[in-house]
């Protein structure tokens, strides 16, 4: 019988266990729940905040001037005498340089002949690699054969 008491007593303290286990596992669920709610309303209070309200239009005034001038910079470039000068003398002379290589029939060939020579030089250089291969391949195969090497008979001499 008093196994059984102390049996019952075990399976009881186990019981209880396993509620106040499930019980700290809920509550520590339930403020992690609260925890991520005070974020959130500390998220939507800065951000409703007059201060960032305020950053953000002395921003946006400070952008829009930044933009303003640099508008007002380009505009100045665009319409000054030496930047029109400066512009139509580049394209005097990128005009002068398309006409010249366009119409010229020496860089035509030269590219041509530029061309070929290349090309003969590619398949020179694989006739090269072919033969050294083959050279290669030849001279170990006859590294491997067997050398006979005389050797003279040394009791021979003495006699």
């Amino acid at each position: 019988m008093e196994n059984d008491k102390s049996a019952r007593e075990e399976a009881q303290d186990a019981a209880g266990r396993k509620d106040r286990a499930s019980v700290s596992g809920q509550e520590l669920m339930d403020e992690l729940g609260r925890l991520g709610s005070r974020f959130v309303d500390l998220a939507q209070a800065a951000w409703a905040s007059d201060e960032r309200k305020q950053m953000e239009a002395d921003l946006r005034k400070g952008l829009n001037s930044v933009v303003e001038s640099l508008e007002e910079g380009f505009q100045r470039i665009r319409e000054s005498e030496q930047t029109k000068e400066s512009l139509e003398k580049a394209k005097d002379v990128a005009d002068d340089i398309t006409e010249r290589v366009g119409a010229s029939q020496t860089a035509h060939e030269l590219a041509e002949d530029l061309m070929n020579g290349l090309r003969m030089l590619g398949q020179q250089l694989d006739k090269w690699t072919a033969e050294f291969k083959e050279d290669k391949a030849a001279g170990s195969s006859s590294a491997a054969e067997e050398q006979e090497i005389p050797v003279q008979d040394v009791s021979a001499q003495k006699k």
